[in-house]
């Protein structure tokens, strides 16, 4: 049986070239999902450019690090800088009190609402720089799959290049664990960057049915990933690939 694999792209929205990058890139066939940054400077020309792509699945790309959030909500200014932008690592290093989890929640609703109201049919949830992985968002992520009816979700990374500590793997595989069993919940089996499954992708277990692979067109410092993702090589480490879209898992 081959194994099905979505290659999903990153940062939908995030500006001109990152758009342009990855429409061309759907258009060939090399990419089957992408993810949608709401609150992107660039997010009014993926609204017009979508449905020309009906075999390509678009997801929601949640964001607290980048960008203006959508809501104007006081209860945000933690995660701000004093221009009103998400400072990158704010989500990771503040404290989240009852009122900036309840902004939080209105902020991400906001983000899928925003995107649906456009049109956009939501095929799954992932986020920039990971934060739907933080185990303190946990609640509010679950909330959103059942306020929105969202029932696919990207992974916690579970496919390494490299040795990582045992306590930090440990922990997610309790994430990923909790992920598909608390709610409905429909994920791949395996998640990784499209590079790094370019090196690894011959040790995935035989039982492995699926994998969603990651990969960032248009941006400057994944300019080799972009070429590996073009160049075709990274399909050669594996057994037979059926490529597929998260409407699909």
């Amino acid at each position: 049986m081959p194994l099905k694999v979505i290659v999903n792209a990153d940062d939908l929205g995030g500006g001109e070239g990152v758009n342009d990058a990855v429409f061309r890139l759907i258009g060939r066939g090399l990419i089957t999902s992408a993810t949608i940054l709401a609150n992107g400077p660039q997010v009014g020309d993926v609204v017009r450019r979508y449905a020309s792509h009906p075999n390509c699945s678009f997801g929601v790309h949640l964001n607290l690090t980048s960008f203006r959030p959508l809501t104007r909500d006081v209860r945000l200014s933690p995660l701000l800088s004093p221009d009103g932008e998400f400072l990158p690592a704010a989500i990771r290093s503040t404290r989240l009190t009852r009122p900036l989890r309840q902004a939080i929640m209105a902020e991400l609703s906001e983000q899928i609402l925003s995107l649906q109201r456009t049109g956009i049919h939501i095929s799954h949830i992932d986020s920039h720089h990971h934060i739907h992985t933080i185990p303190g968002l946990f609640g509010i992520l679950k909330a959103l799959q059942l306020r929105h009816g969202l029932c696919r979700v990207r992974l916690s990374m579970n496919l390494y290049n490299n040795t990582i500590p045992a306590r930090l793997r440990l922990r997610k595989c309790a994430w990923n664990f909790a992920l598909r069993h608390v709610g409905a919940t429909r994920t791949t089996d395996y998640f990784a960057p499209l590079s790094v499954f370019f090196v690894i992708g011959d040790r995935l277990p035989s039982t492995a049915i699926s994998i969603e692979l990651m990969c960032h067109p248009g941006a400057g410092k994944y300019e080799e990933e972009t070429a590996l993702l073009q160049n075709g090589e990274w399909r050669s480490c594996t057994k037979s690939i059926q490529f597929v879209n998260y409407w699909q898992v």
